[in-house]
């Protein structure tokens, strides 16, 4: 799941700007909303990224995803998450509703490059923390699934093999995908 007005940050003003986000990310009850369109099943986990882990809507979506049963990932800066207060009304924190924590290691603030003359940092590293953490999990479950000898589907680069045959593997795997979660879609 992906909630675009949450995750995607190419406008500072105007339609989905910075303000709607800002916020939308503090916004109470509406994890609850994001939720009526998904059917959850206790098999699932829900991975949430967030770097400071305290804003409403991450700590509504980990309080309301146990409460359906599934295990909680939570991907954070503990760094981070430790030295603010939480602005959930629960008082709890990512870290403290999660099942499993993974901590990006990036800096409070998140931006982490010093440039003379400028006061304050650029260069957010909580994207690279997350991408390099989801990528580590992909490999780790695709080797456990192959060990268990439940091969996961895997796309191939359409650029490795000719149109047609990239198609067709596309095809097949979406076919396979299809077949395993049929009664849940």
């Amino acid at each position: 799941m992906t909630e675009h007005c949450l995750s995607y940050f190419t406008n500072v003003v105007g339609d989905s700007g910075v303000p709607q986000f800002l916020f939308l990310e503090r916004l109470e009850g509406f994890a609850q909303v994001i939720l009526q369109n998904y059917r959850l099943d206790p098999r699932d986990c829900m991975m949430i990224f967030s770097h400071s882990g305290i804003n409403g809507v991450v700590i509504d979506m980990a309080l309301e995803t146990k409460k359906r049963g599934l295990t909680v990932i939570g991907l954070t800066s503990l760094e981070h998450t430790n030295s603010v207060q939480p602005r959930h009304s629960s008082g709890k924190r990512l870290c403290e509703i999660a099942d499993i924590v993974i901590d990006t290691c990036v800096p409070a603030g998140d931006a982490m490059i010093e440039i003379p003359g400028l006061r304050e940092k650029v260069g957010p590293g909580s994207t690279f923390g997350f991408v390099t953490a989801v990528n580590a999990i992909n490999c780790e479950v695709a080797r456990l699934l192959a060990e268990r000898g439940q091969p996961p589907l895997v796309n191939i680069s359409h650029n490795l093999v000719s149109p047609e045959e990239a198609e067709a593997q596309m095809r097949r795997v979406w076919q396979a995908y299809i077949e395993r979660v049929k009664d849940r879609v």
